[in-house]
């Protein structure tokens, strides 16, 4: 259980002569008590990581790209993300760590970010920035919502209460010094003007009348800090009263200065005649906009795109989304490019696409809301969550389907004419192996056959295919074995027992559902509903073949001459009972699971037990 002394209050007081900044000393006991990660962070190409396929390239490029990216950036450890300068707009190291929960489940980018960038000035790799850079330096807008998505993904109570405690007055109190008379922040520096902004935040945007004013870049941002730390501490069970009257009295300001009541939108500034983008876009992404004026913030975006600046750009397609707008949301997805928007794409898709997000801290209730457009053919997201994984599979004319982990309870919100399959598995769960289910694997020579490395054991009594390293069960999936029983004979029709290993995948990015014969690739994809009696492979392919000569190789015994693969199938209502004609049948979305994530080479264990 994490503990940090409470050294500050969860309340902060309005009208504060100068910034309240925690001495070094107890920013570096809280920095020591934060959970670091002390290992490398986790990989993105271990089982388990959050994969997005679908027909359009256009959606689905931004995902891969985006994945890409952020892979090369945990490879170098997310140094320059970390240690980089920051400030107010903290923007792209926000949204690489609320995807980076999606891609791997992992908080640990998360911590890493809350409780170092919190204050950079303050840490060892990193000397005091120049006076001009000082206000980048300093405290974020977008810190409470960071703390917020690592509390709901991971259910971290502990470290989630402690941070808030400990961080959010001095965040707040820090910004009460630039509060003008109005209620609203005005231009942050070291001479009270936007003298540290850099170069790419200003596009789209009136700068010159908004650096040293009230803007409503700045202020919008101000205001979903405001919010979201007084819907965090409510969830917490801190006190919220301070952040929820200052988010409403900013709300008010906020319309009262920067509303062109002619238009609809919102100034860049009091002395400003500009509607941005990033300024309207932040605005209705946060909430700020009235319900009568929404459709002309989304005819602005809709004219004017992503005009923004970069670390902006994922708010206002998030904003086309909450606006009730996904198809111009889904649309805008594909123009997130560049360094600062890496991030944005996989979290995008994952909440607002596939329409998943977690709806109590921990994933103990989910929300889905999916919005796929009517166009799209079919596309499909997996997920790690908190002990489990989720599905989302959708093809054109069919429900959208999700798969979730036994026990998480789901809000479903479908657009009319739409409808929505929920499924229950125990294939998308993790956990350990027991005592005696170790004791079985050793009685098989599981230690010295497998060592360190990962393999499958497919148990034919619980008919379950689960992929183990040491003792720590990856992933799992329910299976079907031979309806014949175990046994090693030529046609005898039966599942094969001892070890074996995966000699070849065959289906390499194949269509869901296609046919195989003769281990080749046919014209034919099976289609969920169609009647046939034929027993196919569909999908993909892992070839199996036999370890152990006179069990499982050579002879009338051979497995890989009788052709004993894992496979996908069409008869997916029997897989966890054995129906199979000797292979080792798992669901077509499963193969694919596996199929990525279980290299060739690797070991498979087939037990009765």
């Amino acid at each position: 259980m994490l503990v940090v002394s409470l050294v500050l209050s969860a309340q902060f007081v309005l009208g504060a002569d100068a910034p309240v900044i925690p001495s070094v000393s107890t920013y570096e006991t809280l920095l020591e008590r934060s959970p670091h990660p002390s290992s490398p962070f986790a990989p993105l190409d271990a089982i388990g990581t959050g994969t997005f396929k679908a027909s359009d390239s256009l959606i689905e490029g931004p995902w891969r790209q985006a994945r890409e990216s952020i892979a090369a950036k945990r490879e170098a450890g997310f140094f320059d993300d970390l240690h980089g300068l920051r400030g107010p707009f903290w923007g792209d190291a926000s949204l690489l760590s609320r995807s980076y929960l999606w891609l791997t489940a992992d908080g640990a980018l998360s911590r890493a970010e809350l409780a170092t960038v919190f204050h950079p000035r303050y840490l060892p790799e990193q000397t005091a920035p120049p006076e001009e850079h000082r206000p980048l330096a300093e405290y974020s807008l977008t810190w409470p919502s960071t703390l917020a998505d690592y509390y709901r993904h991971t259910g971290d109570r502990d470290y989630t209460e402690a941070m808030a405690s400990a961080v959010l007055h001095a965040l707040f109190a820090y910004f009460e010094g630039f509060r003008a008379a109005s209620g609203l922040l005005q231009g942050i520096g070291p001479t009270g003007e936007f003298t540290a902004w850099p170069e790419g935040l200003r596009q789209g945007f009136d700068y010159e009348n908004a650096a040293a004013g009230e803007n409503s870049v700045l202020n919008a941002f101000y205001f979903h800090a405001l919010d979201t730390a007084a819907t965090l501490a409510d969830e917490i069970g801190l006190t919220s009263i301070a952040y929820r009257q200052n988010a409403q009295a900013l709300r008010i300001a906020f319309t009262e200065r920067l509303l062109d009541a002619e238009t609809g939108l919102f100034f860049d500034a009091p002395d400003s005649t500009a509607h941005s983008v990033a300024g309207n876009g932040l605005a209705l992404c946060f909430g700020l906009v009235e319900p009568e004026n929404v459709p002309k913030v989304i005819d602005l975006i809709r004219e004017h795109g992503t005009d923004c600046a970069p670390e902006f750009a994922p708010y206002v397609v998030e904003a086309c989304f909450k606006a009730g707008d996904p198809r111009l949301g889904y649309d805008m997805i594909g123009f997130l490019n560049g360094a600062a928007t890496d991030g944005g794409p996989i979290y995008l898709i994952a909440e607002y696409v596939a329409g998943l997000r977690p709806r109590e801290a921990g994933w103990t209730r989910a929300a889905f809301a999916p919005r796929f457009p009517k166009g799209l053919e079919w596309a499909k997201m997996s997920v790690p969550l908190q002990g489990g994984r989720a599905t989302v599979r959708y093809e054109h004319g069919l429900a959208a389907m999700l798969t979730l982990p036994p026990g998480l309870r789901v809000e479903v919100d479908a657009r009319e004419g739409e409808s929505v399959m929920l499924k229950n598995a125990v294939s998308h769960t993790k956990g350990k192996l027991s005592e005696e289910q170790w004791a079985l694997l050793e009685s098989e020579g599981w230690p010295a056959r497998v060592g360190d490395n990962a393999a499958v054991w497919v148990s034919v009594s619980e008919q379950m295919l689960r992929y183990i390293q040491g003792r720590e069960v990856l992933y799992q999936a329910r299976c079907a074995s031979s309806a014949s029983g175990v046994g090693a004979l030529m046609n005898s029709l039966q599942t094969p027992p001892g070890w074996h290993s995966v000699v070849r995948k065959i289906g390499d990015d194949a269509p869901w559902g296609q046919v195989f014969r003769s281990r080749q690739p046919t014209r034919e994809v099976w289609q969920p509903g169609e009647d046939t009696s034929e027993d196919l492979v569909l999908t993909r392919i892992l070839l199996l073949t036999g370890e152990e000569p006179g069990k499982n190789k050579g002879g009338d015994v051979d497995s890989y001459a009788r052709n004993i693969y894992i496979h996908g199938t069409n008869d997916e209502a029997r897989i966890g009972t054995p129906s199979s004609h000797g292979c080792i049948r798992l669901t077509n979305d499963d193969i694919i699971d596996a199929y990525q994530n279980i290299p060739k080479d690797t070991r498979v264990l087939i037990t009765e037990f």
